[in-house]
């Protein structure tokens, strides 16, 4: 009897009661948000995600103004993208791994081509005009929006969405001012139904407070501060604010600690990192002040090597903190009295082995 009565108890945890399921509460964890009214400009202005108009000379002198901004340029202006073929769409039916290559590779092949051009002195810079508007011409053909995000293994996973958004979003600020008011109409029409998928699809794609809900949030804050006169704009970015607020609350400690690990932090820096420099570019919202703890851990936790400690689900990775150095060159921080977090940022990035992980980190 005393043997059926264990049995019984040892039970009673994993029983599963009608209509009971057991639900988290994600707002138990400390972590932090930027403010979450949406603020958009009275204009509309291109180029303004990454820089304005005034900013362009200052970049081009960056291309030779020292050994490492050398090779940066000389990588850019000898990048594959420049020369391959415009892929033709796939069909819902090819594999996986064709079709999410090709968005990969539409998006950036519109981005490289548009800021090459933009920085380039060659007199035969137009064919990269020509690309790239012929790239964002076709942004999103094929079935993207026959496939499902949702699904295991899909090509168009909700997470690479806001990656190829912002890598287009890029590439039409460049050149906006290029383009004929048919292809200005067309280009804008093919961004804004991405957005309106995205805005639509968002909580069901990402119904937990993870990167799956944080990522296509960032794009879809990135397209609405670049159609910033578009109706839809300020709910798609309020949308995207409160999303990603859900998601930075969460899974961010309040000093700083990414619960994931260095691997995913690095994953979710490809997209908020982008969308903090054009909310503050755009609309004049900085947002990096409330990042700051995250950016001061990365240095804190740092082994010799630069690498970040493989907790949870991740590896030793390193992290590119010269990525946001520039917006913390007038902060103060407890790492160090005497500098300021940007020169600290900076410091940690030339002391950093990047080699060890094949040097893809350490010239963005």
């Amino acid at each position: 009897m005393k043997r059926i009565l264990l049995i019984f108890l040892l039970l009673i945890p994993v029983i599963s009661l009608p209509g009971r399921a057991a639900e988290y509460d994600y707002t138990l964890y400390d972590g932090f948000t930027i403010p979450a009214d949406p603020v958009l400009p009275e204009k509309e202005k291109h180029p303004s995600l990454w820089f304005a108009d005034e900013g362009i000379a200052a970049l081009k002198q960056k291309r030779t103004a020292d050994a490492r901004t050398g090779r940066l340029w000389s990588a850019l202006a000898q990048d594959p993208l420049l020369t391959l073929e415009l892929p033709s769409p796939p069909s819902a039916g090819d594999d996986k791994t064709t079709v999410h290559k090709y968005y990969g590779i539409m998006s950036m092949l519109a981005q490289v081509n548009a800021l090459v051009w933009l920085l380039s002195d060659d007199p035969s810079r137009e064919i990269y005009k020509t690309r790239a508007i012929q790239a964002l011409a076709r942004a999103y053909d094929g079935p993207v929006y026959a496939l499902d995000p949702k699904e295991s293994g899909s090509p168009v996973d909700e997470i690479y969405l806001g990656t190829w958004a912002q890598n287009y979003c890029a590439a039409y600020d460049w050149l906006q001012a290029e383009l004929t008011p048919e292809q200005d109409t067309a280009i804008r029409d093919r961004l804004a139904r991405q957005a309106t998928w995205i805005s639509q699809n968002l909580g069901q794609w990402g119904p937990r407070p993870h990167n799956h809900l944080s990522k296509p949030a960032w794009g879809l804050g990135t397209l609405a501060l670049t159609l910033t006169s578009h109706p839809e704009a300020k709910k798609w970015l309020a949308q995207a604010l409160d999303a990603s607020n859900r998601c930075t609350q969460h899974f961010f400690s309040g000093d700083g600690i990414y619960r994931e690990g260095a691997h995913y932090l690095v994953f979710s820096a490809v997209n908020f990192v982008p969308f903090l420099y054009h909310y503050r570019n755009v609309a004049g919202v900085d947002g990096f002040a409330a990042f700051a703890p995250v950016f001061e851990t990365v240095v804190a936790t740092r082994n010799g090597k630069g690498w970040l400690p493989n907790i949870y689900d991740s590896y030793i990775k390193p992290f590119p903190s010269h990525w946001v150095a520039g917006p913390y060159m007038a902060h103060s921080t407890w790492l160090n009295p005497d500098a300021e977090l940007g020169n600290v940022l900076q410091w940690a990035a030339q002391n950093t082995d990047f080699n060890a992980f094949g040097g893809k980190t350490s010239d963005p």
